[in-house]
């Protein structure tokens, strides 16, 4: 009997980490899209750009245990690319990486949302 109710708090543990994990992403990629749209503001692009960067240090290690970290470097490197578009000038980059940013967020957000394809 002990083995049992020992194997259904592992079973409940582990499946409140699924949950858990499902959400975080969930909300990270949300950030990241709202983040990309305020990126069109002329006004706001210093600090929204600022805002993103902190984000994602923060952010990137607790997505690291549950996403490739090819998808991650990806969206990385979109960061840094919209930093050097930014601080070049450089308006037609700069939207093209804000685009590629808020794709790459959503295929973060596909390949851990719950679904029978992800399941199996």
């Amino acid at each position: 009997m002990k083995a049992f109710w020992g194997s259904v708090l592992l079973f409940t543990a582990l499946l409140s980490f699924v949950l858990f994990n499902a959400r975080y992403v969930h909300q990270s990629t949300d950030y990241l899209r709202f983040a990309a749209e305020q990126l069109t503001e002329p006004s706001q692009k210093k600090s929204a750009l600022e805002e993103l960067e902190a984000f994602w240090r923060s952010h990137r290690p607790w997505l690291a245990t549950s996403i490739r970290h090819t998808e991650l470097n990806d969206v990385g490197e979109l960061i840094v690319s919209l930093r050097w578009a930014y601080d070049t000038q450089s308006n037609d980059d700069f939207e093209r990486n804000r685009l590629l940013l808020r794709d790459a967020a959503d295929e973060l957000e596909r390949s851990e949302r719950l679904s029978f394809e992800s399941v199996f």
